[in-house]
């Protein structure tokens, strides 16, 4: 039995093993506390035939995480397992290298791969082993503190299985929102230096003004609760236990001092654990922590050991004691209190020692606004679980009031600017950080930030015209980063509007400055379609993108383009039966639009369409019946009209009205085939109808209506010899009798029914045996002419069938046909051996001076020498061929080389040369170059050859290089999308009929609906091409 898994870690179980088999790596990005080294145990558990290779930054997290599975499922076997840490990885030999072996490599927090010193023994694994499937398992994948890199990039080329944020994983419920207790701690200094400013200033009204600030703040912090309180007051459970980070040695034994004082109103006689990665004595503490059941509070001191890989199971919370950290560790500390199998609400104390610490969970709730709003509009409500979780702030007053300090200490106007211009003459530039305080104190990073503001007027102040030209002068940037990126996206919107007279950008758009311009014009309509992000969208921006003539509602503006084409061919026509493929002069698809527009009306009852739309649709002769409905009722106009006529619907199979409608097959559609199914839909309804026009439906015993129409077509022709989908009186009497060779040959046809079909010379033999027997009779033809066999030279087909024939296997000949091969001179099948075919190579060297064989070449005696002659040169190059041999093919001039190599080398020109213009190979199997080059069936062949492995492994690396894709189902699904991305740009959505066909056959709404399909019902949707595709607006 397989480790159960939560739901989802095993949709990302699903996902990775599929991308493993298409990319051959892949990473899994989910937090802390969510599960993830559950799955890559599952890859240990089901796959025991792959050798696992496992590396993690240290021993214990390794091994907590086996105990923690080994909970789950006693029986999991680890023998295909092989454990290293980062650091002794870095340390193996080449030897101890060869010997593991592995087929798949798991790299536990893969972020830390990137280290320098560890990443060299990752990638001289990777280049040892580069057959070997690789996993990642983090919960981040950025180093924040290393030039923000990528490592899922580097390491797994984008390939992302799975990705979840902390603050996704909380509102969707598989994490437990916290209870957020902020707070301070030994704050002294940090005041002292506030008071030693307020004393320095000089005197007058604003330090005046400082001095009783500063004494609001002193008595603000003297009735904040202290610590102790806090901790009493907050730690509900009294016997709970907690982690506790610290930032150092030195810090964590200063802390663990304090623990008496702290906790005492908890618990007076505290258990107190410290642990660190220095220690040897760290993996004892843990384990005696985690074995601690008492009814006494208990505190895990440590300071980075437990940040990452590690869960310890009935975590009551955590405690932060450290100055700033990385958004990394930030995330990985808090995440410790969270748990996918725990039901407790954890609790959080975020304790700093500083006011400029102070840092707020902004981050994490911004995850979680981000996720509540994706949701909503995906229509996905049912996922949301928590929009927000309890945050006690216990200083929220006190740092008002600092912050009101802050601003009463900042200097004169001309001593800040005198501070700026310093800093302009050492960086040259203003970009002053935010957080920036210079040597004397003064927070200039705060006061640039407040110029801005003022002149922006989104805060109180003055700044006179000659104060702005002064900071002018010192390269003063008055917009923020997000203004400029906003100037950055206009002006790019400004070029496309000049090049191209609008600014309807595609989704996928991306500007030769690298701006992926079409999606941020897109995320721009999500914001004020949804009212959010209104800062950013401001009633002045929105006045400036209207300026540029902004589509907000894209699909508005498309329809009444449309619909002015579909009223300009009304005008002209006097109707809508437009062909689905025709394009208006300005290639406006009319046709799709019709279609898509009866589509829409009918899957929504016409609620997609507004009551002026529709009423302007139906002014020009719109029917919203479907296209089928129309096509049926054009029909039952023509079967009235001969009824009419000729007051009967006796209508021959192959008759055709004045317009060229056929009505015969047409009517013989409605009436049951041999399987009782009708290929036209006849409902109640139309049943009606059509019997008032007096069509005869068939009645009675399907089987004997059909037995008497075989006894009228012998009466009629002298046989039975109508074979397929042959007609006869509006029955599909061909079907019915191909139905009855199949149970005769299976001997499951009623012996009654089979004498009555021998009274009427029922023809028995199969499909194969019929066009055998022509074939043979061809042959005796023209051996009785003739005197002998056919040759190539008198007809080339006739002497290939006598070839196969003889290459015939024993059993694929009935005795009946053995016996008349033997009367026309063509031997029976035997085995043949090496020196046959080598016999037959020698009379082909000297028949044509070389051995340059086609591969579907049969010689005279049946032997098909083209295909022995490649497996010869396949055993050469893979050193299966004997010398004795070698010296034998030799003898007869063997050309080791495939002399098809220099096609090879001709079809991976033209491979190339369409590489470096499109930047991949996704070419249809029937595409051609400009100068007649069947390109798409060349690439075809090569994904053939190498599923077969008749490639080269020189050959695969060549096209490798050029982004060779060699599933052919890849290859279909991206052409696939290309068309999908063709309707998206000419619809401005991805609401395709299922009966929809692009105009080279392409059945895109088939296609879209199975991806659909292949969505809700497969767990293991590939995320890329779920990105692709809700890039385009897909409804799932």
């Amino acid at each position: 039995m397989a480790i159960e898994l939560f739901a989802h870690n095993q949709k990302a179980y699903e996902s990775a093993l599929q991308m493993l088999e298409d990319e051959h790596k892949t990473a899994v990005i989910h937090p802390t506390g969510t599960g993830k080294s559950f799955i890559g145990f599952q890859f240990v558990d089901e796959h025991p035939d792959w050798k696992i290779c496992w590396i993690s930054p240290s021993d214990y997290i390794f091994q907590t995480q086996l105990e923690n599975v080994s909970k789950v499922k006693k029986d999991i076997s680890f023998a295909n397992l092989c454990f290293l840490t980062y650091a002794k990885l870095m340390n193996m030999s080449l030897e101890e290298l060869n010997a593991l072996q592995p087929d798949l490599i798991i790299l536990d927090e893969f972020h830390r791969a990137g280290a320098a010193e560890w990443s060299k023994g990752v990638n001289r694994l990777i280049e040892l082993y580069p057959e070997a499937m690789l996993l990642g398992l983090s919960a981040t994948h950025i180093r924040y503190l290393d030039n923000q890199r990528d490592m899922a990039e580097e390491l797994f080329a984008g390939h992302i299985a799975s990705q979840m944020t902390l603050g996704e994983a909380i509102v969707r419920g598989i994490l437990k929102a916290p209870k957020y207790v902020i707070s301070l701690y030994a704050y002294e200094q940090s005041f002292s230096r506030i008071e030693s400013r307020v004393r320095n200033m000089r005197k007058g009204r604003q330090k005046e003004q400082a001095q009783l600030i500063l004494e609001r703040l002193k008595r603000a912090l003297e009735r904040s609760q202290g610590l102790d309180e806090i901790f009493r007051q907050h730690m509900e459970k009294r016997s709970g236990r907690y982690i506790v980070f610290c930032s150092g040695h030195a810090h964590m034994q200063e802390m663990i001092s304090q623990s008496a004082d702290w906790f005492s109103g908890v618990d007076p006689d505290v258990h107190v654990y410290q642990a660190y990665s220095d220690d040897p004595l760290t993996s004892k503490a843990f384990r005696e922590f985690k074995a601690d059941h008492s009814d006494h509070l208990k505190l895990l001191y440590c300071i980075d050991m437990l940040n990452e890989g590690v869960h310890v199971d009935d975590l009551d919370g955590v405690i932060l004691l450290r100055p700033t950290v990385s958004p990394i560790v930030y995330k990985q500390q808090i995440g410790r209190a969270m748990s996918a199998s725990s039901h407790q609400v954890p609790i959080i104390f975020d304790i700093v020692n500083n006011f400029d610490s102070l840092t707020s969970i902004d981050a994490i709730q911004d995850e979680m606004d981000l996720a509540v709003n994706y949701y909503r509009m995906m229509g996905m409500e049912d996922a949301i679980q928590v929009e927000h979780f309890a945050v006690q702030d216990e200083v929220r007053d006190c740092m008002e009031i600092f912050e009101q300090l802050n601003e009463t200490l900042s200097a004169s106007w001309d001593q800040m600017y005198a501070q700026a211009k310093d800093y302009y003459d050492t960086h040259g530039n203003l970009m002053v950080p935010k957080a920036y305080v210079s040597e004397d104190g003064s927070h200039l990073g705060q006061w640039i930030q407040t110029q801005r503001q003022i002149r922006r007027q989104k805060r109180y102040g003055s700044l006179s015209a000659e104060r702005i030209v002064l900071l002018d002068q010192i390269g003063m940037v008055w917009e923020n980063h997000s203004d400029m990126l906003w100037e950055r996206y206009m002006q790019a919107l400004r070029h496309y509007q000049e090049r191209f007279h609008h600014i309807d950008v595609p989704a996928d758009y991306v500007n030769e400055d690298g701006l992926h311009l079409g999606n941020w014009v897109s995320r721009l309509r999500v914001f004020y379609s949804s009212a959010i992000r209104q800062d950013y969208l401001s009633e002045a921006r929105i006045q400036q993108l209207n300026e540029l003539g902004m589509i907000w509602d894209h699909h508005d503006a498309l329809w009444e383009r449309n619909y002015r084409s579909a009223k300009a061919f009304y005008e002209r026509h006097g109707h809508l039966r437009i062909p689905e493929d025709y394009r208006d002069e300005e290639g406006v698809r009319i046709g799709t639009w019709i279609r898509n527009m009866r589509s829409r009306y009918r899957q929504s009852d016409g609620a997609s369409l507004s009551q002026e739309q529709k009423r302007r649709m139906e002014a020009i002769g719109m029917r919203f019946a479907s296209r089928s409905d129309v096509e049926w009722q054009n029909g039952y106009d023509h079967a009235k009209a001969y009824h009419d006529q000729h007051h009967d619907l006796c209508v021959p199979i192959a008759y055709r009205c004045a317009d060229g409608f056929a009505l015969g097959k047409w009517l013989a559609r409605h009436r049951p085939n041999a399987r009782g199914k009708t290929e036209i839909r006849v409902d109640d309804q139309r049943r009606k109808l059509l019997d008032q026009i007096g069509l005869i439906w068939e009645s009675g015993d399907t089987e004997s209506t059909y037995l008497q129409a075989a006894q009228a077509y012998y009466a009629e022709h002298g046989d039975l010899a109508l074979y397929g989908e042959g007609h006869y009186h509006g029955l599909y009497l061909g079907t019915w009798l191909s139905r009855k060779r199949k149970l005769y040959h299976e001997k499951k046809l009623p012996a009654q029914l089979q004498e009555t079909l021998n009274a009427m010379n029922m023809d028995w033999r199969t499909s194969f045996e019929r066009k055998w027997d022509e074939q043979a009779e061809r042959t005796k033809a023209f051996v009785d002419a003739h005197g002998h066999l056919p040759d190539e030279t008198e007809d080339k087909a006739l002497a290939l069938w006598c070839r196969r024939q003889k290459a015939r296997k024993p059993g694929e000949l009935t005795a009946r046909q053995i016996e008349q091969l033997a009367a026309l001179g063509i031997s029976g099948h035997r085995r043949e051996s090496w020196n046959d075919y080598w016999q037959e190579a020698r009379a082909f060297v000297q028949a044509h001076g070389h051995l340059h064989v086609p591969l579907s070449y049969v010689s005279e005696q049946g032997l098909k020498l083209g295909e022995w002659i490649c497996k010869q040169r396949q055993a050469y190059h893979n050193g299966k061929l004997s010398e004795k041999r070698i010296a034998r093919l030799k003898e007869v001039h063997m050309c080791w080389e495939d002399p098809v190599s220099r096609t090879w080398e001709e079809g991976y020109a033209y491979a190339r040369q369409y590489h470096e213009k499109q930047h991949d190979l996704l070419v249809p199997s029937s595409y051609r170059t400009a100068d007649g080059y069947p390109l798409g069936e060349w690439l075809s062949k090569q994904r053939a050859h190498y599923r077969n492995n008749m490639l080269r492994p020189s050959q695969i690396s060549r096209l490798d290089e050029l982004d060779m894709v060699w599933s052919d189902n890849e290859v279909k699904w991206n052409q696939n999308y290309q068309k999908a991305c063709d309707y998206y740009r000419e619809n401005g959505n991805l609401k395709v009929p299922t009966t929809y066909r692009t105009e080279d056959g392409t059945q895109l709404g088939s296609w879209i609906r199975t991806q659909k399909k292949a969505y809700r019902e497969a767990k293991n949707y590939p995320k890329e091409r779920i990105h692709k595709l809700e890039a385009l607006g897909i409804e799932w």
